[in-house]
């Protein structure tokens, strides 16, 4: 957003720039043609001449002072896309450490499901062999019972 004001600014600039440059290029114009009459004896013409020389120190001036804030605007608007460059590759350096992150965590994932699944694999295992523990166990003291009946 700031870019785009700076890039606004610095053609705004660059047009007063240009404008400054052809009242420069009248002005001069201007003054050569009265310097002609001058030569003539005009008094008139003297008087034109002269405002003309003010009119062109002050599109001088006022050319001068355009171009230096042009230039101040260009300085500005180099370092901020050097700054944006900058967060361009930063953002592109966390984007790329995102999707690494991503696809870790998709991995992950994927290994929990499996996890899962053999812990509950094993939880069945484990409560049937607990199930034919207890069984065999009530076998074993139904015998020893029936031994000691016989005996």
């Amino acid at each position: 957003k700031r870019i785009k004001q700076l890039e606004a600014g610095n053609a705004k600039l660059q047009q007063k720039v240009d404008g400054l440059e052809r009242d420069l290029e009248n002005a001069k114009s201007a003054r050569a043609a009265p310097q002609a009459v001058e030569k003539k004896g005009d008094k008139k013409t003297g008087k034109e001449s002269e405002a003309g020389k003010k009119r062109d120190e002050n599109a001088g001036q006022n050319l001068e002072k355009a171009k230096k804030e042009l230039a101040d605007t260009e300085k500005a608007l180099s370092k901020l896309q050097a700054t944006h460059d900058a967060k361009m590759k930063e953002l592109d350096a966390a984007a790329k450490q995102l999707e690494a992150a991503t696809k870790r965590c998709s991995e992950v994932e994927e290994q929990v499901k499996d996890l899962k699944l053999s812990v509950a694999d094993l939880d069945a295992k484990l409560q049937k062999e607990r199930t034919l523990r207890k069984k065999y166990l009530q076998e074993l003291e139904d015998m020893k019972g029936k031994i000691r009946v016989y005996a």
